[in-house]
């Protein structure tokens, strides 16, 4: 992609999983719902001309490889399962940059915590 050329954008809202995930062994010791979002910096220009999936990314595979991820994690921090989760996503060459997104959903009745992190392949 040369500077100035659109970027395009593949993403996943919403990705409801079950994590064993947090700083407490109480936290851990069960599963908590964690809502994942991802949007993967891409040039779309090849698959939108060609309407071949061999020129873009497979968003079903990348939903079952984070999917993956998440029920093999035993990370303490969201901020850590989010890098392990961008360290995949960047390991496609057609990505340039991807923003993941998680969520605790069941932490507090009245607000959603959660962590929103950012790479791109020059960082």
């Amino acid at each position: 992609l040369r500077q100035g050329e659109a970027m395009d954008t593949i993403f996943i809202s919403n990705l409801v999983v079950e994590a064993h995930i947090g700083v407490t062994a109480h936290e851990r010791d069960s599963t908590q719902r964690l809502a994942i979002a991802l949007e993967l910096e891409v040039d779309l220009a090849d698959a939108a001309l060609s309407d071949s999936l061999r020129d873009t990314i497979n968003y079903s595979v990348i939903k079952k490889e984070v999917e993956q991820i998440v029920y093999g994690s035993r990370c303490v921090l969201l901020e850590k399962l989010a890098h392990e989760i961008i360290t995949l996503v960047l390991s496609y060459d057609k990505v340039f940059g991807v923003t993941v997104e998680i969520s605790k959903l069941d932490v507090w009745k009245n607000a959603v915590p959660g962590v929103r992190l950012h790479r791109s392949v020059n960082s």
